[in-house]
């Protein structure tokens, strides 16, 4: 049997569920760096590596693996245009309704929404929204890059990401926290194999340990002795 193609495309912080110029005593860097990228979308750096990584498969010897690894949506938390006017900042519900204990409200994570208000919140999940549309769409790209290539059905395609994000969550956002809510846990893991049933959940626990030796199995190498990971 042909020997598959691995496709690995990691983003920073997407929530698994899931400021324009505020001035005030919390006007530090972690508030000043958020709002609208003033840069071409075609120079933009998670732009740049959907481009890469599709004319990488275009110039591609199969069997092939690449890695595409995105930054968004992360820190700092801007977007470019027309991505950043997609999101309706009046449409955003921030869902602060999930309690935060009190020992994690004098975190960053948590007073600095805390104390800026709701409209602070609103404004950086309009950002991150965005970001995550503006990755949504280059990942569409590989994928239809793939198609074209006529790889696509003999390729292992694997999207994750290597951490969560608060997003709102208990009023909390970043990742900046000792609390280990849900939100910053648990991760999307999608998995495409040729010629396993589409649309299967896998409902076991499984770390981004195991997939190093998962790839190794499903392209018929050996898995090393003593990781930690196993394959699933």
């Amino acid at each position: 049997m042909q020997k598959p193609n691995v496709l690995l495309i990691m983003c920073d912080q997407p929530n698994a569920s899931v400021i324009e110029t505020y001035r005030g005593p919390l006007h530090t860097p972690n508030i000043s760096k958020m709002w609208r990228l003033d840069m071409p979308l075609k120079d933009v750096y998670d732009y740049r590596v959907g481009t890469k990584c599709v004319d990488a498969i275009r110039r591609a010897r199969k069997p092939f693996m690449f890695t595409c690894s995105f930054n968004m949506p992360h820190d700092p938390n801007v977007v470019p245009s027309p991505y950043y006017e997609t999101i309706d900042k009046n449409a955003i519900r921030a869902d602060v309704s999930l309690p935060c204990e009190e020992r994690y409200r004098s975190e960053l994570s948590r007073a600095i929404p805390a104390l800026a208000g709701e409209e602070f919140l609103k404004e950086f999940l309009k950002i991150y929204y965005a970001s995550v549309m503006l990755i949504d769409d280059q990942v569409g790209c590989i994928l239809d890059a793939l198609k074209k290539s006529g790889e696509y059905e003999h390729t292992v395609i694997i999207f994750t990401a290597d951490h969560g994000d608060m997003a709102g969550g208990h009023g909390m956002f970043w990742k900046s926290t000792s609390a280990f809510y849900e939100e910053v846990v648990r991760v999307p893991l999608i998995v495409s194999v040729p010629g396993y049933e589409k649309s299967m959940k896998y409902y076991q626990p499984v770390e981004l340990v195991d997939i190093m030796p998962t790839i190794l199995e499903l392209c018929g190498l050996q898995v090393p002795e003593g990781i930690d990971g196993r394959a699933c």
